[in-house]
């Protein structure tokens, strides 16, 4: 749904949308300038107040998790009656109660459907997805998601944050993963560069097949960070720069 980073005026909050095969769709990050593209994708779908059945929130920075109170609202007014599930870290439920309470006072005891919060230390299964969380390190609390289906398909989502040693292993053998990657080649404390990821990925025994970078700096020209990625040709992956919008199947 988007794929910008805070502020950027060019593209939206990054933001995925994972559809199973089985019908089941979570939305990964809520920020503040996503939920407009969410809009703009399913206003086309029959019933498209009913299509998600959970959000996974990485964080609680703004552009990550601000737009929560628009995209419920909305499923209200059209009507929704399905229950949704949020999935995110401990203190969701308090900082999901003081956002609602802030943006729209009053408005969950309004709600005409039922909103589940779970907050997860390592791992839950949902509708058939095993989903999984490894703390990666950022200014706030930040926690990758690896959500994996009955047939084995694994998919990660890192939300922000620098990539880690301890968490290679949750990386391995997944099909694909979208890495936030904020600049070329700068170290970053809170952050991953291009140059730290390649060499991550790399380096496991089992590398994703699809490599999508995500959260690219407003400032950065991502022609160079693809240049540089296919001078380092990566065999084993397929290392893509997504727009809003693309779609990518496993």
């Amino acid at each position: 749904m988007g794929t910008g980073e805070a502020f950027s005026e060019e593209r939206a909050n990054t933001s995925i949308l994972l559809s199973s095969k089985e019908g089941v769709s979570v939305l990964l990050d809520c920020g503040f300038s996503a939920c407009q593209n969410f809009w703009r994708y399913s206003r086309s779908l029959p019933s498209a107040q009913e299509l998600l059945d959970a959000v996974y929130v990485s964080h609680f920075h703004a552009d990550h998790f601000f737009g929560l109170p628009a995209l419920l609202v909305r499923m209200w007014e059209e009507g929704r009656r399905k229950p949704l599930t949020i999935i995110s870290q401990r203190g969701l439920k308090e900082k999901f109660s003081e956002l609602m309470e802030l943006a729209y006072p009053g408005f969950l005891e309004k709600f005409s459907f039922r909103i589940r919060l779970k907050e997860v230390r390592h791992s839950l299964t949902f509708k058939g997805l095993r989903v999984r969380l490894c703390e990666l390190r950022h200014a706030a609390k930040n926690f990758a998601v690896r959500i994996d289906d009955v047939d084995g398909k694994g998919f990660v989502y890192t939300g922000d944050g620098k990539l880690t040693g301890s968490c290679r292993g949750f990386f391995e053998g997944a099909d694909a993963v979208a890495c936030e990657c904020f600049t070329l080649d700068e170290t970053l404390d809170y952050h991953s560069s291009l140059e730290e990821i390649l060499e991550f990925f790399g380096s496991l025994s089992a590398p994703p097949k699809l490599l999508a970078l995500v959260h690219v700096s407003r400032r950065q020209d991502t022609s160079k960070l693809r240049k540089y990625a296919e001078r380092k040709r990566m065999v084993k992956m397929k290392v893509v720069f997504p727009k809003d919008f693309d779609v990518y199947r496993l």
